[in-house]
């Protein structure tokens, strides 16, 4: 019908003929798996033809609105082809041309950037997302025109499709993208609550009309973006992360500040050693330290002996010289000892003298007493004395001769002066028996004393004096040579530590450099990597990653036969080794559960990691479909409960 109209087409058949040219080509290519479309494509370069004709016009409101879709679907197949900067501007120049659609082609510039994702290199669309973008903008186009039900087709043209979710979608996504996280987390709420209201219109003829009729999908999408749009609000709005995080993003930030923590704890525990090394030796340096204090203390009391020593060694020197002294003064005593030896002697034999004098004219003068009657013929020398006071009264008294009286009072001198001669001579004798004994005495003590002086001890302080000089001599140099090995060996393990921290400071830094650089690398390796994915490049697998999924699916195959076997520990420590390989396919994760769960073991945790791999698409739905086939029953609803 199209083709029949030819040139003279109305503006909307125009429109209309473009668009079902573009997107039955864009179909044709994906059913065929071919290549994605290229600029200059004849069927593509026909669409294109009648969406530029029907563009133009600038007539009827029917005529405007066509024009304006027309322009919408002109933009499309550029982005399909790769072209985002022409369809940027297609777009810029019909927002301005259809200022009543502006909203549509606001969006749309949105769309187109957000998809770019910030790269400047141009990527075209594979069949598949071109097919699914052509149908996301058409069946919007027909939402919208069902949903108006304006009175007449003026109103239809005129009224703006500003209730349409997918307009505030991607202002929220742009706002994001300007780091205006609560104002797009505000504008991300009410396109959800929208498509929330209009989503149910649509039931069963959307895009997945089997794993999600009721249009479930922008739901859950706006709630994660809404949770991720938070979370980045509180880690930019944060004034010490904020500026860092906004300059290097959150991955490499969390990366690098991981890298930063290990390379802190790897120079926290060399340094620890370091410093637990420093502390031994310096323990070791106090050791030694109160050690050689110690010694000087011993020296201290070795030079303090020495002085003593010396003060003793002086005082035995004075006494030598004294004993020498008091000898010579012993040897002039002894001299005058014998001197008064020799007077007393004389003394004393002339008191022996006149003793006997007295005795003689003692025994005259008794003799005449007698002769008188004064005493009698029978008394002896004490009886005599005895009697000697009577006799003189009684001489006094008698008329006693001159010569008698005489007598008796010659008798009683003799008598006292031969006491006293006795007593002298006594007195003398004892003085000469003292003086020899003392003389003899001093001569034997200064003797010894000069002897001893002279010989031990002289030759004893002397011996004793060279060996305490010797000793303090042997423990100064050792405890000097001691003391210095100490401090070269505190120097340089002053030095080793120093140095050892130096180096380890020096490594920490070239690691954190050498860290900054990789995750630098990987960062852009991952933005690239990003960036082909959103424009559909498809990369392909690595070597070991291939062989890694190779083998986990074989390893995957034996796990499922052990289940449906009834061997589900051996199901269970199969697929978890699959897990481990791969993590990437939702069936490991599910048949991994249903083998937990066939032992009583809860299965949460691998069903919902499961759920979240299907929910990526990881593997395609049929291929998950195929292998639950056969698990049916009380599992098949346990794994159903995780899955809706």
């Amino acid at each position: 019908m199209f083709d029949a109209a030819g040139d003279a087409a109305t503006p909307a058949v125009k429109a209309a003929r473009g668009r079902a040219r573009w997107l039955t080509h864009v179909r044709e290519l994906a059913d065929a798996g071919t290549g994605a479309a290229q600029p200059g494509d004849q069927q593509l370069a026909k669409a294109e033809a009648d969406l530029k004709a029907a563009a133009a016009a600038t007539g009827t409101p029917e005529e405007k609105q066509a024009a304006a879709e027309a322009a919408l679907h002109l933009g499309l197949i550029k982005e399909a082809t790769g072209d985002v900067d022409a369809a940027l501007a297609i777009y810029a120049d019909a927002a301005t041309r259809f200022p009543e659609r502006k909203q549509w082609f606001e969006a749309a510039i949105r769309r187109a950037k957000a998809m770019r994702a910030g790269s400047n290199k141009t990527a075209r669309l594979t069949p598949q997302q071109a097919d699914i973008l052509a149908r996301g903008v058409v069946f919007a186009l027909v939402l919208v025109q069902a949903d108006a039900k304006p009175a007449d087709p003026k109103a239809a043209a005129d009224k703006p499709a500003d209730d349409e979710p997918g307009f505030l979608f991607w202002e929220a996504v742009s706002l994001a993208a300007d780091k205006k996280y609560p104002e797009a987390v505000e504008a991300i709420g009410k396109a959800r609550a929208i498509h929330d209201k209009r989503r149910l219109k649509l039931a069963g003829r959307g895009l997945n009309p089997l794993s999600d009729p009721l249009e479930q999908i922008f739901l859950r999408s706006c709630d994660e973006m809404k949770a991720a749009w938070t979370l980045d609000n509180q880690l930019y709005g944060d004034p010490t992360l904020g500026t860092t995080l906004a300059k290097v993003g959150v991955p490499k930030f969390l990366a690098d500040y991981t890298a930063l923590v290990e390379g802190q704890k790897k120079y926290a525990l060399e340094l620890k050693d370091k410093t637990d090394k420093l502390a031994a030796q310096e323990a070791k340096t106090e050791e030694v330290t109160a050690k050689l204090g110690e010694a000087d203390k011993k020296l201290g009391e070795v030079d303090k002996k020495l002085l003593e020593t010396d003060k003793k060694l002086k005082a035995a020197t004075d006494d030598l010289a004294k004993a020498v002294a008091d000898k010579d003064g012993t040897a002039k005593d002894l001299t005058d000892a014998k001197k008064a030896l020799t007077d007393a002697d004389a003394k004393a034999a002339d008191a022996l003298k006149k003793a006997k004098d007295a005795d003689d004219r003692f025994a005259a003068v008794v003799k005449e007493l007698k002769s008188n009657k004064l005493l009698d013929e029978k008394d002896d020398t004490a009886a005599v004395l005895a009697k000697l006071p009577d006799v003189l009264r009684k001489a006094a008294a008698t008329a006693v001769s001159g010569d008698a009286k005489k007598a008796a009072e010659a008798l009683l001198a003799a008598k006292k002066e031969a006491d006293t001669l006795r007593a002298d001579a006594e007195k003398a004798r004892e003085a000469v028996a003292k003086a020899e004994v003392m003389a003899t005495k001093a001569m034997d003590d200064a003797a010894k004393a000069v002897d001893a002086a002279r010989g031990e001890t002289k030759d004893a302080l002397a011996k004793t004096a060279a060996e305490v000089k010797k000793a303090v001599d042997t423990t100064k140099a050792a405890a000097a040579s001691e003391q210095a090995a100490l401090k070269l060996k505190a120097d340089e393990a002053t030095q080793a530590a120093a140095k050892a921290q130096t180096e380890t400071a020096q490594r920490v830094a070239q690691a954190e450099k050498d860290a900054a650089l990789k995750l630098a690398q990987r960062d852009e390796e991952t933005r690239r990597l990003l960036a082909d994915a959103r424009a559909g490049i498809v990369v392909p697998l690595t070597s070991a990653e291939l062989e890694a999924k190779v083998r986990a699916g074989q390893i995957y195959g034996a796990g499922v036969e052990l289940y449906f076997e009834s061997r589900y520990a051996e199901a269970e420590t199969a697929l978890a080794r699959a897990t481990q390989t791969d993590g990437t396919d939702a069936r490991f994760w599910y048949f991994l559960g249903l083998a937990q769960s066939a032992q009583g073991k809860s299965p949460e945790a691998a069903f919902k990691r499961g759920v979240e791999l299907e929910n990526r698409n990881q593997p395609v739905a049929k291929l998950i479909a195929a292998d639950l086939e056969r698990v049916q029953g009380p599992a098949r609803q346990a794994l159903a409960a995780y899955r809706r």
